[in-house]
């Protein structure tokens, strides 16, 4: 019940200060989404997410879906927010979904916030987000390691202007062009796997 613990804590920490008042959250574990929504002095509300699937008249529990359906809720925050100038930052966006998936939720956020001040910053291994259609040039940077290890930003179509048209960034992404590609040494590592036999 460590959910209804933190319910409770988030409630408790910012009560109600006149009866304008609104508090709206969700939050969620492995079993169970939950909406909270509290309008001024009133008693809180509380509501759970349950899923339905095409062609059944079923409504299944959160807590039996996959990871990928559960990690599309992580984005219902995003998508309905009604918070003003707000940069939402996510790390690791593909994890547990198709990367069909994820380029369909940024290129519906672009389109549900076309004429509002919203940014959507995230992180992602996967090179097919670095698509023409989805992003300029300017708008994809990459992190790669400096000789100390230390992580380092930088656009690498910093001069795009000079790219040509039909040039496939993901494609040149993966032959190394930019750096930011991880390398395995398999001989490295099948060497240090003998060794500890």
């Amino acid at each position: 019940m460590a959910l209804v613990a933190a319910v409770k804590d988030i409630l408790r920490s910012n009560p109600p200060k006149n009866v304008d008042d609104k508090l709206i959250m969700t939050l969620r574990n492995e079993n169970v989404f939950a909406g909270i929504e509290r309008n001024g002095l009133n008693e809180p509300v509380a509501t759970t997410l349950e899923i339905g699937h095409a062609g059944s008249s079923l409504a299944f529990a959160f807590g039996g879906e996959s990871d990928g359906a559960k990690r599309l809720s992580d984005f219902m925050d995003i998508l309905f927010t009604k918070r003003r100038d707000t940069v939402f930052v996510v790390d690791e966006l593909d994890r547990s979904l198709y990367p069909m998936l994820m380029a369909q939720i940024v290129k519906l956020f672009a389109d549900v916030y076309a004429n509002d001040r919203y940014q959507l910053v995230f992180t992602t291994h996967e090179n097919d987000t670095m698509a023409d259609e989805l992003f300029r040039r300017d708008e994809v940077w990459l992190v790669d390691r400096s000789e100390d290890g230390t992580p380092v930003l930088y656009p690498p179509f910093f001069d795009s202007f000079n790219l040509r048209s039909d040039v496939r960034m993901g494609k040149q992404y993966l032959e190394g062009r930019y750096g930011g590609v991880p390398i395995l040494s398999t001989t490295r590592a099948l060497s240090a796997i003998e060794g500890n036999r």
